[in-house]
């Protein structure tokens, strides 16, 4: 029986691989057309040619857009995959007291931050055993922007979770996730330029990593939804 909360996360990482596809196969339309070709558009179900004609140098800065969206399928997956680990507590109606040592060191790190900021909203909680677990979190603050493999591996150790077995020749550990993340950073920082970073990569190895990426992201599910299934968020 499927968790309903990874399952919500399942569907919006298809939906979010889906939209990478989508924009890859155009970059590689762009790029495999002759130099002559014109963009065409549909016209009320007629095939009508747009008048621009294709720039190599404008196939690059496309290509290199790929990043920011595979970065966004990272990031907004890995958010709500450690999202749902907190839901479920929740919809367990767990206190501080029955989690696990690991799950509770990360509710006290929470905590400290909403008494720092003088976050009082307790969320409903009647006990400070109850406002242990809640007070303070944010699934926004999961990553910061800087979501790589390694740092993917670390939460999981934070957690108390294994990513499952997958084949690895076909992700490589996520290895590629530090590079999406690198180059996602210099673009959003300014640091190299669209058309810079598009000569640099090119939308045939762009494609590999939304594949590698897909299936990596895939067996941290796997791997939280077993973790869920045998509350390993819950003390003994």
């Amino acid at each position: 029986m499927s968790n309903h909360f990874i399952d919500e996360v399942r569907s919006m990482l298809d939906e979010r691989s889906q939209e990478v596809a989508r924009h890859l196969e155009f970059a590689k339309a762009l790029r495999d057309s002759r130099a002559d070709t014109l963009v065409k558009t549909t016209v009320n179900g007629d095939l009508l040619p747009f008048d621009y004609d294709i720039d190599r140098s404008l196939v690059k800065s496309i290509s290199a857009t790929g990043y920011l969206l595979l970065y966004n399928l990272v990031e907004s997956t890995m958010t709500a995959a450690l999202d749902s680990v907190h839901k479920q507590m929740r919809s367990d109606n767990l206190s501080f007291h029955d989690l696990t040592e690991s799950i509770q060191k990360i509710c006290l790190v929470n905590f400290r931050d909403a008494i720092n900021k003088n976050h009082i909203d307790s969320h409903g909680s009647n006990t400070i055993n109850e406002a242990l677990v809640w007070l303070g979190y944010d699934k926004d603050k999961h990553w910061n922007g800087n979501v790589d493999a390694l740092k993917i591996k670390k939460k999981a150790r934070a957690y108390g979770f294994e990513i499952a077995a997958h084949d690895t020749s076909i992700t490589r550990g996520g290895s590629s996730l530090y590079g999406v993340r690198l180059k996602r950073n210099e673009l959003a920082h300014g640091e190299l330029s669209f058309e810079q970073c598009g000569h640099d990569t090119s939308v045939d190895e762009l494609i590999e990593i939304h594949t590698q990426s897909v299936v990596y992201l895939g067996a941290v599910l796997d791997g939280i939804e077993n973790y869920l299934e045998s509350r390993g968020y819950a003390a003994a």
